[in-house]
C-alpha cells in the first residue's frame, strides 16, 4: 500500500519539476529576447548619432581639394586660416563622436578608438598650424599635401560603409597611420625646418 502512494507522489514530483523548469527556460529565452532587442535599439540610437557627423566626414574627404587649391592660388593668410579653421572644427566634431561611440558601442571598442585618435591627430594638426607660433603655414600645408590627399581618400572610403563598424580594421589602422605622418614646418634662419609632433 505505501509503493502506490509513493507512486503517484515521485510522479507528481517529476511534473512539478518538468513544469518549473519549462517556465525557467521559457523565462531565460524571453529574457535573451528582450536583451537583445535592448542591445539593438541602444545601438541604433548610436549609429543615428553617427549620422549626425556624416556631412562632416564628406567635407573632410574633400579636404586635399581645398589645401590644394589654397596652395596653387596662393590665397591670403586669413583664407588659409579659414580652412584650417574648417578642417579642425569638423574633426574635433568627429574625433568625439567616434570617442564616446568607444565607449558606448562596446562590441566596436577597438574601430571607434582608433577612428577616435585618427580624427584628433587631424584636428591637433589643424589647430597647432593655426596657434602654434613659428609654424609657417604655408610649407606646412605643402609639406603635407600628399599626406592630407591621403587621408581624403581614408575618409571617403570609410564613408563607403553604411556603418564605420563595418569597415575592416586594416582601412581603420591605415588611416591611424597616415595622420601619424601630419608634420609642422617652422621658419628657421632663413631655412625650413619640419617636425612630426
Amino acid at each position: 500500500m505505501g509503493e502506490n502512494r509513493i507512486k503517484p507522489l515521485c510522479l507528481f514530483v517529476i511534473i512539478l519539476l518538468l513544469v518549473v523548469s519549462s517556465i525557467s527556460i521559457y523565462s531565460w529565452i524571453k529574457i535573451k529576447h528582450e536583451k537583445e532587442v535592448l542591445e539593438a535599439i541602444h545601438n541604433y540610437e548610436w549609429f543615428q548619432k553617427y549620422y549626425t557627423i556624416y556631412p562632416d566626414l564628406y567635407e573632410l574627404s574633400h579636404v586635399s581639394t581645398a589645401f590644394n587649391y589654397s596652395i596653387t592660388h596662393n590665397v591670403t593668410d586669413e583664407e588659409m586660416e579659414s580652412i584650417l579653421a574648417g578642417c579642425y572644427l569638423r574633426a574635433r566634431h568627429v574625433a568625439r563622436m567616434f570617442r564616446v561611440l568607444s565607449y558606448q558601442v562596446s562590441s566596436d571598442h577597438a574601430k571607434y578608438q582608433k577612428l577616435g585618435d585618427s580624427f584628433g591627430r587631424l584636428e591637433k594638426f589643424c589647430l597647432m598650424t593655426i596657434t602654434r607660433a613659428g609654424i609657417d603655414k604655408r610649407k606646412t600645408i605643402r609639406q603635407n599635401l600628399e599626406t592630407l590627399d591621403e587621408i581624403s581618400n581614408l575618409i571617403g572610403q570609410l564613408m563607403e560603409y553604411e556603418k564605420p563598424s563595418d569597415a575592416p580594421m586594416e582601412l581603420i589602422e591605415n588611416l591611424l597611420n597616415v595622420t601619424e605622418k601630419l608634420e609642422y614646418c617652422y621658419s628657421e634662419n632663413g631655412g625650413i625646418a619640419c617636425e612630426h609632433p
